[in-house]
């Protein structure tokens, strides 16, 4: 559903208003200025799975480590949470799985798929140059259906995304350094022509 575009050039982004028409070219190097400053922070539904892995290892590393010393490996009481002798590829391989079955348990929380920001008020009126750009779609998920057998011919249909919009997020690049990772939404910048206006 989503796609990087680092290393190409030209291409055309939505309006500031965020709907078709009123389409602005953006290349690598131009200059942008924020007038909007919600920076992107991801896609996807409402559960961020980042940060359920990072509660289950919270909530429950006691259990899952005395689960992994099922391997045999000696258990040091002593250690503070089990760091000394827990190996932490297998902690974490333990708690993505762990994270894993509680977002589809939970249906990852709904089944819209939206964009998710942050607001960042240092950053509006700040002029940054573009680096590269991704495409994200947006929607509500329906699931995948199937039917048939038996005498009737099998039928199958695949899952995908109601009232789908696609979003372009600019990958931005600030003159001093700062936020050189920053990724935003094409519709909350401007872009600068002006020499003069380069600031």
């Amino acid at each position: 559903m989503d796609t990087n575009h680092d290393n190409q050039s030209g291409g055309v982004a939505p309006g500031r208003d965020g709907r078709s028409g009123g389409a602005v070219k953006f290349a690598k190097g131009d200059l942008v200025r924020v007038v909007t400053p919600l920076a992107f922070v991801r896609c996807g539904y409402p559960l961020d799975p980042a940060e359920v892995q990072e509660r289950m290892a919270r909530e429950h590393r006691m259990r899952i480590c005395e689960f992994l010393n099922l391997s045999g490996q000696p258990l040091d009481a002593d250690a503070p949470y089990y760091q000394d002798w827990i190996d932490p590829r297998a902690l974490r391989f333990a708690t993505r799985a762990l994270a894993s079955q509680h977002l589809a348990a939970n249906n990852f929380g709904g089944n819209k798929r939206t964009i998710h920001t942050q607001e960042l008020p240092e950053i509006k009126g700040k002029v940054f140059k573009v680096t590269g750009w991704q495409f994200n779609k947006t929607g509500d998920y329906y699931p995948p259906w199937h039917g048939g057998g038996g005498y009737d011919p099998v039928e199958y249909e695949p899952g995908g995304l109601m009232n789908e919009k696609t979003h372009r997020i600019l990958h931005l690049e600030y003159t001093d350094g700062t936020y050189r990772h920053l990724k935003i939404e094409a519709c909350h910048v401007e872009k600068v022509t002006d020499a003069s206006d380069r600031r």
